[in-house]
């Protein structure tokens, strides 16, 4: 995790998040289907929009938490 620059108490090394590249560079549409899914209560995580680099991260810490980055 810190040799691509993750944070020191990343949700990845709980095994608990994971970085998704969505096919056809479709990442905000990737980012909006799994906010709709948590708004239904499919989990309860962070979702994360890292749209430069083009993937959505995606964790199931138990609270809800969203940004951009």
């Amino acid at each position: 995790n810190a040799a691509v620059g993750g944070a020191a108490h990343s949700q990845h090394l709980a095994n608990t998040a994971l970085d998704l590249i969505p096919g056809g560079g479709k990442v905000e549409e990737l980012y909006d289907h799994f906010k709709a899914m948590r708004s239904g209560g499919a989990f309860k995580g962070g979702i994360g929009l890292y749209l430069n680099s083009g993937f959505v991260h995606v964790d199931t810490r138990g609270t809800d938490a969203t940004w951009s980055g």
